[in-house]
């Protein structure tokens, strides 16, 4: 009976600040919003008269059981296939994901993660990054492990789970230059990710390796969304540069290329023959199956979860980075000149 005397509750904590109970429990919960000098006022109170809440140990427990995924398109397939692997895994270990879509938004970005930083979430995974001072500044001061995965920072050791986009990039071309093409053209990505620089860079040395020269006409700059292929379908039927050969930045933007280009009376692989970087299910949708080289998502999806519980773990190991070798899966989107 004597402890329950002492026992401190929300209505003796609105007595002694003369703050109401509503407004105490939304001090407790972190929902809705309070004036800052209101919270100091109610927390001074709590640690005077000794308040302890089992619902604040509550939300800190389950905050610390999420983990923050950051992804700037997704409804890309190949992004949807990373999330897939890492809640997989992530979930087994009783790790809840919390989505955010950042819209190709670097202070979107930023935003979630100071946000994930300030409430203890257990980790951070980013599936897209786009490199700013101001995010590296951000990156430096985080408490908890962050890991990335399809690119990487240039500036900062992270863990990272990749693919190595240079050598796909690279392959891609020199496939389709074993193929009989020396008239190429790339439908980049966003030349701010680094995966698109590296495809970039792979598709000018293969060129360069069989000593065809690279003209400005050849690339294409795209943003690996629909409406990019599309865009590229129109100028490649209206520009008659010749090109017998497509290098695609991702599936999604070859698949609407050569939808759109037989919307215009083209034919792949008869007209134009077309590869692509990634491997997702819109590579075998469609009239046509697109040749790609990539690895699947969700194989490194699980890669990256693995890593992530490994570095909880151990936040003191030094930082890895995990790079799966591309795989060339051909079908029928590309035609052999040599025969």
């Amino acid at each position: 009976m004597e402890g329950d005397a002492m026992k401190v509750t929300i209505k003796d904590i609105s007595k002694k600040t003369g703050i109401s109970c509503s407004t105490i429990s939304r001090v407790l919960t972190g929902n809705g919003y309070v004036k800052e000098e209101t919270r100091d006022i109610v927390e001074s109170a709590f640690a005077e008269l000794g308040y302890k809440s089992s619902s604040k140990k509550r939300l800190a427990n389950n905050l610390s059981q999420l983990v923050l995924v950051v992804v700037e398109d997704i409804t890309n397939h190949f992004y949807a296939g990373l999330i897939k692997g890492l809640d997989e895994v992530l979930s087994a270990h009783d790790y809840k994901v919390l989505l955010c879509n950042s819209d190709y938004n670097p202070a979107k970005e930023e935003e979630y993660i100071a946000y994930a930083n300030s409430c203890g979430f257990r980790g951070i995974v980013m599936i897209t990054v786009t490199e700013t001072t101001s995010l590296i500044r951000l990156l430096d001061n985080i408490s908890c492990p962050v890991v990335m995965v399809n690119r990487y920072l240039r500036s900062r050791d992270l863990d990272a789970i990749c693919i190595d986009n240079y050598r796909g990039g690279y392959l891609a071309t020199r496939y389709l230059i074993e193929m009989g093409h020396t008239r190429i053209a790339h439908l980049s990505g966003p030349m701010s990710s680094s995966a698109s620089q590296d495809r970039y860079r792979g598709f000018v040395d293969a060129l360069a390796d069989e000593g065809i020269p690279l003209e400005p006409s050849m690339i294409y700059n795209g943003n690996l969304k629909l409406e990019k292929g599309y865009e590229f379908a129109e100028y490649y039927a209206k520009s008659n540069l010749g090109f017998t050969g497509v290098f695609c930045a991702n599936d999604i933007m070859a698949r609407a290329f050569i939808d759109r280009l037989r919307s215009f009376g083209f034919v792949v692989p008869g007209d134009v023959s077309v590869i692509a970087f990634d491997e997702t299910q819109m590579a075998v949708e469609g009239g046509v199956q697109i040749t790609n080289v990539g690895k699947s998502p969700v194989v490194m999806g699980r890669a990256a979860a693995e890593t992530l519980l490994e570095r909880i773990q151990n936040m003191d190991g030094d930082p890895r980075k995990i790079v799966f070798p591309p795989e060339i899966n051909v079908r029928e989107s590309v035609k052999n000149l040599c025969k």
